[in-house]
C-alpha cells in the first residue's frame, strides 16, 4: 500500500497495470461495437446518407437515384429517427464519428 501511495505521489497511476489493461480492453470493445452499429438502415437510406455526406442537396440526391425530392426528404427523416438525431449537424457528426460511410 505504501508503495502504491509513493507511486501515485510521483505521478503514477492509481490503478494496477492489470486493471488498466482490462479497462482499456473494455473501452476498445465498446468502440468496436459502436463502429459496427448499423441502425437497421435500408440500402436506399444508406445511399441517401452517402449523398448527403458528400454535400448533395435533396434535389441532387433525387436526380442521382431517379426519385422525387419529397421521397429523399422522407428517407432523411427516417434516417434521422433511426440515428436519433434532430439536425443536419448532429447527423453528419454521428455518421462520421461512427464511420457509417
Amino acid at each position: 500500500m505504501v508503495e502504491q501511495i509513493k507511486n501515485l505521489y510521483s505521478g503514477g497511476s492509481p490503478i494496477s497495470p492489470i486493471v488498466a489493461r482490462k479497462i482499456l480492453h473494455k473501452v476498445q470493445m465498446e468502440e468496436d461495437e459502436t463502429v459496427r452499429k448499423e441502425y437497421n438502415l435500408t440500402r436506399r437510406e444508406k445511399e441517401i446518407l452517402k449523398g448527403i455526406i458528400k454535400g448533395y442537396t435533396y434535389r441532387e440526391v433525387a436526380e442521382e437515384y431517379c426519385i422525387a425530392s419529397s421521397t429523399v426528404k422522407k428517407h432523411v427523416l427516417h434516417i434521422y429517427r433511426k440515428l436519433d438525431v434532430t439536425s443536419k449537424v448532429e447527423f453528419v457528426k454521428k455518421v462520421l464519428n461512427e464511420k457509417l460511410v
